[in-house]
């Protein structure tokens, strides 16, 4: 990111924004991000939420709710790596098998699932599990100074569990409907569905990905609302998803989360350059975007937030 960018505040007519790490971090509102939709609307911008979540957006937009966020009094739409992944697989055939947990849009759009992975054309990625069903923790996973990127392409006896879905399902195509490498679950940061995806693309794997960083939500977002890439700024927490629009023309301001760091060691980006995921902005909170875009004029930034780094 060059030391001075401009930002001409009145081109701005929408925003994209992530939820994890820019509205809330699993708990209540980050302060301030309530009252920063509100005045943003209040401008006559768009608001609309992008999610990494394989729930669809009516699902999402009860969770906001019940954290005190209205549709139309703090944003306009909610579209998900959910509803996405939904519209292909209405169009694809052959019978899934789920990977982890059953995953009830297959039942809810009559799409045929197999019982065991000998059966199916298709495996969906759920969120990968321990033998107990509890979450996975990176920490676990990771040697001393190592990368999530170094890890994925490790032959770490670690990932067995995932080797043996790739030894089991070999020439069979993979979905991974959240793209998210990892998350933070109860103060703990967990590899969530994009890990075992990665994991399975660097060993050959045929695997679609959906939501962030991938096109495909970004151009349904701006078909269905009628946007110009140009007039759209994107608010996320992580590099490896949130900033990938940056290649469509969509300009991208970072909030600095507790895994945002951590996600700009994940250098896949399926061959495209590392600095296409650089912010246009850096910005400690979405309420400091106020600066941004309150004036008509350009204005200039030169804005550094530090965050708290996570190594092991």
């Amino acid at each position: 990111m060059k030391n001075s960018e401009t930002l001409a505040s009145n081109s701005i007519t929408a925003l994209f924004v992530d939820i994890y790490g820019v509205l809330h971090e699993g708990g209540e509102l980050i302060g301030g991000a309530k009252e920063a939709l509100e005045k943003f609307k209040g401008s006559n911008r768009k608001i609309i939420i992008l999610s990494n979540t394989t729930a669809e957006g009516e699902d999402a937009q009860k969770s906001l709710s019940s954290k005190g966020l209205s549709k139309d009094l703090h944003y306009d739409d909610v579209i998900t790596s959910g509803d996405v992944f939904i519209e292909h697989i209405k169009k694809t055939k052959g019978a899934f098998f789920t990977e982890y947990a059953k995953y009830s849009p297959f039942k809810k759009y009559s799409v045929p699932e197999a019982a065991n992975i000998s059966e199916a054309e298709n495996i969906y990625i759920g969120i990968p599990k321990d033998d107990e069903g509890a979450d996975i923790k990176l920490l676990d996973l990771l040697d001393e100074g190592q990368t999530i990127d170094s890890l994925i392409k490790s032959e770490n006896p670690k990932l067995n569990f995932i080797e043996r879905i790739w030894r089991d399902a070999k020439g069979k195509k993979f979905y991974c409907a959240n793209s998210d490498v990892v998350a933070v679950e109860h103060g703990d940061i967990v590899i969530r569905q994009g890990f075992v995806g990665l994991f399975l693309k660097n060993k050959g794997a045929d695997v679609t990905f959906f939501g962030k960083p991938y096109p495909e939500i970004f151009n349904t977002a701006l078909e269905k609302h009628g946007l110009i890439a140009q007039n759209v700024l994107m608010v996320g927490d992580q590099y490896s998803t949130d900033l990938g629009c940056r290649e469509l023309g969509i300009k991208t301001a970072l909030v600095f989360s507790k895994i945002t760091d951590l996600t700009k060691d994940v250098a896949y980006f399926d061959g495209r350059s590392t600095s296409s995921f650089e912010p246009d902005f850096k910005v400690g909170n979405i309420a400091e975007l106020e600066d941004l875009l309150r004036r008509d004029e350009k204005i200039f930034v030169n804005k550094k937030s530090s965050a708290s780094g996570y190594s092991r």
